[in-house]
């Protein structure tokens, strides 16, 4: 039985508010992305928010503080690299539909 350092109950019958949730990072071996996820015995099993795929590798966690600047930062950064992949994939969709069109008009 687990004992919460901050309260007299067993985590097993209660759950304390102060602890800290258990969320991971991973990264999705198909797209690249790199998201966190709670998991809790509920949870089903963690899934790319990107590309749905379910291979995942768990990254290693370095323990930090979170403040709102530093989750601003974040959010920021993310979106950045959502959007560059989203452009390389538009530019590589546009490349392909060249590439075919120029064939057809060679033939």
């Amino acid at each position: 039985m687990i004992h919460c350092d901050h309260c007299i109950h067993r985590l097993t019958e209660v759950k304390c508010k102060s602890l800290t949730m258990p969320v991971y990072e991973y990264s999705c071996s198909r797209c690249g992305t790199e998201f966190e996820y709670l998991v809790l015995r509920s949870s089903p099993p963690a899934e790319c928010p990107e590309c749905h795929g379910s291979d995942l590798e768990q990254m290693i966690s370095l323990y930090a503080v979170s403040s709102e600047s530093i989750r601003d930062a974040n959010l920021v950064a993310q979106h950045k690299r959502a959007a560059a992949r989203r452009n390389d994939k538009a530019r590589q969709e546009h490349e392909a539909l060249h590439s075919h069109f120029e064939d057809d008009i060679k033939s």
